[in-house]
């Protein structure tokens, strides 16, 4: 697996253990290196919040990942633990992508109300749109066994760039499916050409020569994962909906998609991942391009 460095990160406000065993999780399997951010969220409540840089606690936390009963605990997993304070979590966790190089950041995901999204921008948007390292929101479901992952594909874009990291997004995830010992299953999600158009009756061939061509676009990048078609799914609409709906069908509890464009598309794009995010009831892998060349670099 690509996976060398992880970065899981929890603050005085929210549970991590969750968080935590997974990144513990990944990081056995993968036998990568594992750090703990602490950030103790500063603002008018600290003076009554427990003191969240507290060394024994550290070690407590190092001893407990290493007890019987951890399929991880037959090789000693060495965590380093880091503390910062400040206001907000993302600008901690971007200050600290800035001092090593990471694989992978894991967080504990706060589903949050929608209204508060529209005027104040959570974390998690913040690092959609600002980080370019592969970003895991983990709640509180553990991972099963025999489970299942949902890879969403987009793939209306025939620029050679994108294909290749459609490739790429799916042999990470590929690769993620075999760690983690589940299979996995493909969405392709699209906007129709006409959408929002009430004149449908005009225009059924041309929606079934467009759906056509997206279902064999999904054959094709299935192909060298000899899928089932059960595992295959292709459906027309916003992804905001399509994604969490699709999740929840096939009972995934991981669903990886790709976060793409630049420029002002990057904040449409972000706004939409952080609508994915917020309504699913499993865990999010977002990757970027870019990180197939950085990974490369390491």
């Amino acid at each position: 697996m690509s996976y060398q460095h992880i970065l899981t990160v929890a603050d005085n406000l929210s549970p991590s253990s969750h968080t935590l065993n997974k990144a513990a999780i990944l990081a056995h399997k993968s036998h990568a290196r594992l750090t703990l951010l602490k950030v103790e969220l500063s603002s008018r409540l600290g003076r009554w919040l427990p003191a969240f840089a507290n060394p024994a606690k550290d070690t407590e936390l190092q001893h407990g990942l290493n007890q019987p009963g951890h399929d991880y605990a037959a090789r000693p997993l060495e965590v380093e633990v880091k503390h910062r304070r400040s206001q907000r979590l993302y600008r901690a966790v971007l200050d600290e992508l800035q001092q090593a190089d990471y694989d992978l950041v894991l967080l504990h995901h706060r589903h949050r109300h929608p209204l508060l999204n529209e005027f104040i921008g959570s974390d998690e948007l913040h690092l959609l749109r600002e980080s370019k390292a592969k970003l895991m929101f983990a709640g509180d479901s553990a991972w099963q066994s025999d489970g299942h992952m949902l890879i969403a594909l987009q793939m209306d874009e025939n620029d050679s760039r994108h294909q290749a990291f459609n490739r790429y997004l799916l042999e990470e995830a590929q690769q993620l499916a075999q760690l983690l010992n589940v299979d996995i299953h493909l969405l392709n999600c699209y906007l129709d050409d006409n959408f929002g158009m009430s004149c449908r009756a005009e225009k059924t061939q041309e929606t079934a020569d467009q759906q056509g061509r997206h279902w064999q676009a999904l054959l094709q990048s299935a192909k060298p994962y000899h899928l089932a078609p059960e595992q295959l799914h292709l459906a027309s609409g916003l992804a905001d909906f399509l994604i969490p709906d699709m999740a929840e069908r096939c009972g995934a509890s991981l669903v990886v998609m790709g976060v793409e464009h630049s420029g002002i598309f990057s904040h449409l794009k972000g706004h939409t991942s952080e609508q994915v995010l917020n309504q699913l009831n499993c865990d999010l892998l977002a990757i970027k391009p870019g990180a197939e060349h950085s990974q490369s670099r390491a």
